[in-house]
């Protein structure tokens, strides 16, 4: 696996290359990884040695290194978001050893004349691997998720001071100077204040 390169690229697209392979200018050459139903996709991820990329119809697919080819990996996730308005981002992150889907979702609010996204809550999904279909987190226990640009990943929210446990840490895409929280127990959104006592200080600048 050392030796491929995947990433989504601002269009939607995975591509990927082999670092071991170049061409006449000796630059990598990348291809596409697409499939007749799956395109476009909003996050992929290495969980337990595999590949794995989760569409924009929240469905997630594997991807063969032997044949670089994409295959479905179960049902796609609930989509019923009744009591909101946008489902504006999805990613997948990795906790307690299984492979979870976050659902991100906004609302636009008028603020002056002006239009403002802001989130409004989330929801986290994982496979029931007997029923064979995802089923909703409602508590992350000692942990919390941090939505990165680029990356999203779970810690463990005692080896962190003033990290709140059961909670997703992000930023709004025009507001990447603050960081939010989501606490999944009551879903309310609240801002991370900067503290000069607070040692939770990873998110300080913002995370990329």
């Amino acid at each position: 696996m050392d030796k491929f390169v995947f990433g989504v690229n601002d269009k939607k697209e995975i591509w990927w290359c082999n670092n071991e392979e170049s061409n006449d200018d000796n630059n990598n050459v990348w291809t596409r990884v697409s499939d007749e139903e799956a395109e476009y996709f909003s996050d992929i991820i290495v969980h337990k040695g595999q590949i794995y990329a989760l569409d924009l119809n929240s469905a997630i697919w594997w991807i063969s290194l032997s044949e670089l080819k994409i295959f479905q990996y179960g049902p796609s996730t609930p989509m019923d978001y009744y009591e909101f308005d946008d489902c504006k981002d999805k990613r997948l992150v990795e906790f307690c050893g299984e492979l979870c889907i976050i659902h991100h979702f906004c609302k636009t609010f008028r603020v002056r004349r002006v239009d403002v996204e802001r989130t409004t809550g989330f929801k986290v999904y994982k496979m029931n691997m007997e029923l064979v279909e995802w089923v909703e987190v409602k508590s992350l226990g000692d942990n919390a998720f941090v939505m990165a640009t680029d990356s999203c990943f779970s810690v463990v929210s005692s080896d962190y001071y003033g990290c709140l446990e059961n909670a997703i840490y992000f930023t709004e895409e025009k507001d990447v100077n603050n960081v939010n929280v989501f606490k999944l127990g009551d879903g309310s959104v609240t801002n991370l204040v900067e503290s000069s006592e607070n040692c939770f200080h990873m998110f300080y600048p913002p995370f990329v």
